[in-house]
């Protein structure tokens, strides 16, 4: 009778063990420092399915298992890191972004620009550029094609309340050999600039702002990645009403 109890009070408890367990198991752990190795307190930590804040140690969980991890504080460059496989942690030294940040003018010129009305991120364009428009519910699209050898790429500038989600698709990162990230700004507005070249030797690009707008490009060759950088390079941005942040 005693064995009998003691088998039905595992094969109630073992379940809920289990599911605490993989909920435990299930998460990443850092610390986040500055080059000095001081700890950094209050940067923002995220990936796919879960956020988290980095405490007086500069340590944080973030409860969930995702490939890609971002690490954003004001004053410091934006920083992306890769979990290796089988890893449950991911540490980061965050560093200054005076030397690197891309101080985007506001827009001057009426008329020199791509005019995207009640949206911040304006770029020149060539007026011999060809230009497909195409328009969801809530978000507009410009695809700009861009001709080597027989192949087309596209650069597409992407507007409208929720067109962006201020960053890169994870399998750009994934794919990456190579990675550079710098945090642009414009008076009360910021955002992202993120490029990379991907195993095949193609390139990728995103200029975005979080909500708003992105201009972005990915698995271009060399001639169109210098063609796409030339727009995206052109930025300038005239705040909404409101002047709303990105981040």
């Amino acid at each position: 009778m005693a064995y009998a109890v003691r088998q039905l009070i595992l094969a109630a408890v073992f379940p809920i063990v289990a599911f605490l367990s993989s909920n435990l198991l299930a998460q990443i752990e850092g610390r986040v420092t500055d080059a000095e190795g001081n700890p950094l307190v209050g940067v923002d930590v995220y990936g796919e399915r879960a956020a988290a804040e980095t405490d007086a140690e500069g340590k944080y969980t973030l409860k969930s298992m995702d490939e890609v991890v971002f690490f954003d504080s004001p004053g410091y460059q934006p920083l992306t890191r890769i979990r290796e496989k089988d890893s449950r942690t991911v540490d980061a030294t965050l560093t200054p972004e005076s030397d690197t940040t891309w101080i985007v003018p506001t827009c001057q010129t009426p008329g020199t620009v791509r005019e995207l009305v009640n949206y911040p991120m304006h770029f020149s364009i060539p007026r011999h550029q060809n230009i497909v428009s195409t328009f969801d519910v809530d978000y507009g699209r410009l695809i700009l094609p861009h001709k080597v050898g027989s192949k087309k790429f596209h650069l597409v500038i992407m507007y409208g309340p929720y067109a962006s989600n201020g960053r890169p698709w994870k399998e750009l990162y994934l794919d990456s050999v190579s990675l550079r990230e710098r945090r642009w700004k414009s008076g009360g507005l910021q955002g992202l600039d993120a490029r990379g070249v991907l195993r095949d030797g193609t390139q990728w690009r995103y200029v975005g702002i979080i909500l708003f707008e992105s201009g972005s490009y990915e698995r271009v060759p060399t001639a169109a990645a210098t063609a796409f950088d030339a727009i995206l390079d052109s930025m300038c941005v005239k705040p909404p009403k409101g002047d709303s942040k990105a981040q």
